[in-house]
């Protein structure tokens, strides 16, 4: 019974260190200045990925997201000027995140806020982050919701 216990912190541990993992490997992609590919950094089940700027409210999360999601419980977002999170749903249910430090690659000012999993690709060009479209065409223009 008492190993039993040890396995939500464990599960906990392992799930941080991923979501650090995944916050290098993001970050240094962006530091390459080539495209970064979300789903060759985020492999398993998702289907969208979303950005969620400073200060966001679990309301405004939820009008991001399309799906009801505590940011405020799982990440500093709701508090913080100094992140952005990477959200990765799998139709309505968060199958990741990570909370992105702007300095290592801001992603706050993304637009639009989600892109499908076929087409979530990052660039960083003159200190500034881009969703790529079509044949490498940077985006970054448009509605900041969904």
């Amino acid at each position: 019974m008492r190993r039993l216990a040890w396995l939500p912190v464990l599960a906990s541990l392992v799930a941080c260190s991923e979501r650090a993992a995944l916050d290098d490997a993001l970050a240094e992609g962006l530091a390459s200045g080539q495209p970064v590919d979300l789903s060759a950094l985020q492999p398993g089940p998702w289907d969208r990925a979303c950005v969620l700027p400073p200060y966001t409210t679990d309301p405004a999360a939820e009008t991001i997201l399309g799906t009801p999601w505590e940011a405020g419980r799982y990440t500093d977002i709701a508090m913080s000027d100094a992140i952005a999170v990477l959200v990765f749903l799998d139709g309505r249910r968060v199958a990741a995140h990570v909370e992105m430090p702007r300095r290592r690659g801001d992603l706050a000012g993304l637009v639009p806020r989600c892109m499908d999993r076929s087409n979530a690709r990052l660039q960083e060009r003159e200190e500034r982050v881009s969703w790529l479209t079509g044949r490498g065409a940077a985006q970054n223009e448009g509605s900041a919701d969904r």
